[in-house]
């Protein structure tokens, strides 16, 4: 009776947190776009190249900043040159833009590097009002200017969720072989 205790105690907690669904803590404010614009030094158009993850050490968290490089097709607002870098929490669930590699966005931002995040109105290009009824036509990024613009690592790398479920498979299934090990001691010494 213990042993299935044990492992009710064990099984269902995982079961749990793999089957429920994505949680996301991120949560902004309706604001209309004029004003997000309002906020941003920076706003252009241009397609995500490259992602930089500069995460060391054994603990990585959602809010990390990577820093994404984009082939700037149209600027609206501030300098930016051919291509330009912008920085983001790793994850939409702490309100990372959530740039994928070969997609457009008009991003919106401040800083140098620009940095940019679900709430100001960043977001890919189709998805929303279309950018020239909101921005107008803008104007082409000079061909001789270049921010520098580090290609990144390699985006198909193991996510760090992936690995902390990989870690707790593994945590798991040890502590059920000890449980039913001592389970196994248990009856035969009686």
């Amino acid at each position: 009776m213990r042993l299935r205790a044990l492992l009710a105690v064990l099984v269902v907690p995982f079961v749990m947190l793999v089957t429920a669904p994505v949680a996301l803590a991120c949560s902004c404010a309706a604001t209309p776009f004029a004003e997000q614009l309002g906020r941003s030094d920076v706003a252009f158009t241009g397609t995500a190249v490259a992602m930089a993850d500069d995460a060391a050490g054994p603990t990585v968290s959602s809010v990390d900043p990577v820093r994404w490089t984009f082939a700037v097709s149209r600027i609206y607002r501030g300098a930016p040159g051919a291509h330009r870098v912008v920085t983001t929490a790793r994850s939409d669930a702490s309100c990372g833009a959530g740039f994928q590699v070969g997609r457009e966005y008009l991003v919106l931002g401040s800083g140098d590097p620009v940095e940019a995040n679900l709430c100001n109105g960043t977001r890919e290009v189709g998805v929303g009002a279309p950018v020239h009824t909101e921005l107008g036509a803008g104007r082409s990024p000079p061909a001789d200017r270049s921010d520098s613009a580090t290609p990144a690592a390699d985006p198909g790398a193991p996510s760090a969720p992936l690995i902390a479920v990989g870690i707790g498979l593994a945590a798991a299934i040890v502590l059920a072989g000890v449980a039913v090990r001592r389970h196994q001691t248990t009856r035969r010494n009686r």
